[in-house]
């Protein structure tokens, strides 16, 4: 029976085999050809002009690609992979699952078709989700900053360790760095701080010892640090710090008289906004609509629509939810064997849902399940407010696949010891 660091050490060698394999079988594509140019402008000049949309992608490629052209970016990019891996792994370890079903855990991730043809692709699919993972142990991390190794006789007894303050202001550092980093791929991340700032102060559980003023410090690090982090790299990625315009953009595009059936038909409201700007009288030539002179209409425009049409919004949350959560048909068919296979990825929220109301006893949710649940919310709430695409769902797909074998693991012990294992 394989025990200690023998699973992790076979995860990370099957990882890199197959990241390998896909870096030397597919040649790369450029399905975002605006990331491609940023790589290169980035490479060639050490900063990237337009701000429109995020950096963190084109900055990380073009490392890279800075050291070895196309082959250095697919080598970053099969470390990622790696990385990926790596990361599911601690993330189940944290959750105090032990390591060969912490390793077993972490291969769906590993061979998940969006994530392993990343590989060989540049878009942001793959960083947003490994960052999104690093959110999601930080804040495992916060909530419990003394912890250790994962054993299962520990695990069933309650921590009443006291944790120093050195432990609890590290935890908090480490989460905010991690923040930071997320909202540079993607500044909705920004949306997920409550639940780490509650991690923070959280007043029970192994810190419930901590007074006031050390809650209150671990917090105000946790900002300063994702504060930080998100400008530092904004300056790397720009030459100064900076924060995308792409907001009111988008907003505009969840929020007009063509937003459902662009949502419905493209599986994306960008389309919309050209025949929404087309339909509204008395407006110049756009020339461009990524243009920073749009700001100020998109932001009024999606205002009014809001103002003047609650019922349409009301539908609108829906046909949202259903976009990010349907499968990805955008390409491929449903009834295509690669429409069958989005059709199959689109299935961890389901299985999750299942995993926690199947009949029969039910799984005793632990306060770091809970935790995961609202950073799962968190996570969907600002495609519900601006637009959505099937796409923004991979990285929350990674995290519900490693609570489902959480959940999975919770139900076998259950069986065999009589009571659902809870971890604080």
């Amino acid at each position: 029976m394989l025990s200690g660091k023998r699973p992790f050490a076979l995860l990370l060698g099957f990882t890199v085999l197959v990241a390998a394999a896909v870096a030397v079988a597919d040649p790369l594509s450029f399905p975002m050809p605006g990331y491609r140019d940023g790589i290169r402008e980035w490479a060639a000049h050490g900063y990237i002009g337009d701000t429109f949309t995020p950096l963190a992608y084109p900055l990380f490629g073009g490392l890279g690609y800075k050291l070895g052209g196309n082959g250095g970016l697919l080598a970053v990019q099969a470390l990622l992979h790696v990385a990926i891996a790596a990361t599911a792994y601690a993330l189940l370890r944290r959750l105090r699952l032990p390591p060969v079903w912490s390793a077993a855990g972490a291969l769906p991730l590993v061979l998940h078709p969006d994530l392993l043809t990343s590989v060989a692709k540049t878009w942001d699919v793959a960083l947003s989700t490994e960052l999104y993972l690093l959110v999601a142990l930080a804040l495992l991390v916060v909530l419990n900053p003394g912890q250790k190794t994962a054993q299962v006789a520990e695990a069933e007894r309650p921590c009443t360790r006291t944790v120093s303050l050195s432990r609890l202001l590290v935890s908090a550092l480490l989460a905010g760095l991690a923040l930071g980093a997320g909202m540079s791929s993607r500044p909705n991340f920004l949306l997920l701080t409550p639940v780490l700032l509650w991690a923070a102060f959280r007043r029970d559980g192994p810190g419930r010892n901590a007074e006031l003023p050390r809650r209150f410090a671990a917090a105000l690090l946790l900002c300063a640090a994702a504060a930080l982090a998100f400008f530092a790299l904004g300056a790397a990625e720009h030459g100064r710090a900076y924060f995308p315009r792409n907001g009111p953009y988008n907003l505009y595009a969840g929020h007009n008289a063509f937003t459902a059936h662009a949502l419905l038909t493209a599986e994306n409201a960008e389309p919309s906004i050209v025949p929404a700007y087309a339909a509204t009288p008395n407006l110049p030539d756009p020339g461009d609509y990524y243009g920073a002179r749009l700001q100020t209409f998109y932001t009024r425009g999606a205002e009014a629509f809001a103002l003047h049409h609650p019922l349409a919004e009301a539908c609108l949350i829906g046909i949202k939810a259903f976009t990010l959560f349907r499968p990805d048909t955008k390409v491929h068919s449903l009834l295509s064997v690669a429409g069958l296979a989005k059709g199959l990825l689109a299935l961890p929220a389901a299985l999750l849902a299942a995993a926690l109301f199947w009949p029969g006893r039910r799984p005793s949710l632990s306060t770091a399940d809970r935790a995961l649940l609202w950073l799962d919310a968190l996570y969907v709430l600002p495609f519900l407010i601006t637009n959505a695409d099937p796409r923004f769902r991979t990285p929350l797909d990674a995290l519900l696949i490693l609570q489902c074998v959480r959940l999975l693991w919770i139900r076998r012990r259950s069986r065999g010891y009589g009571e659902s294992l809870a971890v604080g």
